[in-house]
C-alpha cells in the first residue's frame, strides 16, 4: 500500500472504473445521457486522474532530482520538505537516503578538515624540532671547527717545542 506504484495503478482502476459507468450511464439512458456528453466528461475524469499522477510524482522526483545535483556540485546543504521525508513510498525513501547521504558527505568532510588541522600541527612541531637540530648541528660544527684550530695551533706548538728542544740539545 506505501508503494508508488499502488497508489498510481488505483488510481488508474479507478479510471477504469469510472470510464465504464460513464458508458454504462450512456447506454442506460441515451436520451439524457448522450455520448457527446459522455464523452467530455470521461475525458475531463482521465485528465484530472493523470494530473493527479503528475503531482504525485513529478514535483518530489523533481526535488530529489534539484538535491542530488547540488550534492554533485559539492553543494551539501539539503533543503528538503518534511513532507517528503515523511511518505511512505519510494520517493520518501530516496528523499530519506539523499539526506543521510549528504549527512554523511558532511562528516567525512569534517574529518577530513579535522585530519588535515592536525597534519598541520604536526607539520609546525615538526619544523620547529628540525630547527632545533639544525641550531644544534651548527654550534657543534662551530665547536668542532674551534677544536681543530686549537688543535692545529697545538701541534705547530709542539714542533716548535721540539725543535727548540732539539737546539738546545745541540748547544747543550
Amino acid at each position: 500500500r506505501n508503494s508508488l506504484l499502488y497508489k498510481i495503478v488505483s488510481l488508474w482502476v479507478v479510471n477504469i472504473f469510472l470510464i465504464i459507468a460513464n458508458t454504462k450511464m450512456t447506454d442506460a439512458f441515451p436520451d439524457k445521457y448522450p455520448q457527446y456528453l459522455s464523452l467530455p466528461v470521461g475525458a475531463i475524469i482521465t485528465v484530472f486522474l493523470a494530473y493527479q499522477v503528475y503531482r504525485l510524482i513529478r514535483k518530489p522526483f523533481d526535488q530529489a532530482i534539484a538535491n542530488v545535483e547540488n550534492l554533485a556540485k559539492g553543494d551539501l546543504s539539503i533543503a528538503q520538505s518534511e513532507t517528503l521525508e515523511n511518505r511512505k513510498d519510494e520517493l520518501g525513501k530516496l528523499a530519506r537516503s539523499i539526506r543521510k547521504l549528504s549527512e554523511s558527505l558532511q562528516e567525512i568532510i569534517q574529518g577530513i578538515q579535522s585530519s588535515a588541522d592536525d597534519i598541520s600541527a604536526l607539520s609546525q612541531q615538526l619544523n620547529s624540532a628540525s630547527q632545533v637540530l639544525a641550531s644544534g648541528a651548527g654550534q657543534q660544527a662551530s665547536s668542532l671547527e674551534e677544536i681543530s684550530s686549537s688543535m692545529e695551533e697545538m701541534a705547530v706548538n709542539i714542533e716548535n717545542s721540539s725543535a727548540n728542544a732539539a737546539q738546545t740539545e745541540k748547544f747543550a
